[in-house]
């Protein structure tokens, strides 16, 4: 007998590739774990669980979002990533997202289509994926022997 739940699962889940690690440990201990949380409520969501234990890990979840962009915020400021406050406006961006998209949810339980957009689309292949991108060279920079913190000069904009 095929088991329908776990096929399900497996359609939809988020595979972290090590070209998505930005070099420094705990934003990718962080980012990889926001990855579990979204799959783990994927798997809730697969096997019909109450919706208040799925409510629950949306809970956790949005938690461990916000405590990954205050991290995520801290080290880029200590490292002088010069795009700071462009990158703290995109994460109070995802949250409003998430608290509408959350709000939703919790009004209706029953429609999981926006919150896994948010989660699959906007928080993951847009912003971790993607828009994290852009600080990758100054961490690296920022851990060279030397203690430099600036991007390379290839990597400075002069039109600013």
């Amino acid at each position: 007998m095929v088991n329908r739940g776990a096929e399900q699962n497996e359609l939809i889940r988020l595979v972290w590739h090590p070209s998505f690690a930005s070099g420094n440990a705990e934003l990718d201990a962080e980012h990889r774990e926001l990855f579990d949380e979204i799959n783990a409520l994927w798997t809730l969501i697969v096997a019909e669980r109450p919706i208040d234990e799925i409510c629950a890990t949306i809970d956790a979840l949005y938690g461990k979002m916000l405590r990954h962009f205050h991290d995520e915020e801290r080290l880029l400021q200590r490292i002088g990533y010069p795009e700071l406050a462009a990158h703290v406006r995109m994460h109070a961006a995802l949250t409003a997202r998430a608290d509408a998209v959350i709000e939703d949810f919790r009004r209706d339980r029953a429609d999981f289509g926006p919150l896994f957009t948010f989660l699959a689309h906007d928080m993951v292949a847009r912003h971790i994926v993607n828009q994290d991108r852009a600080y990758f060279p100054y961490l690296e920079a920022a851990s060279q022997p030397d203690g430099t913190a600036s991007a390379p000069a290839a990597l400075t904009d002069d039109t600013a």
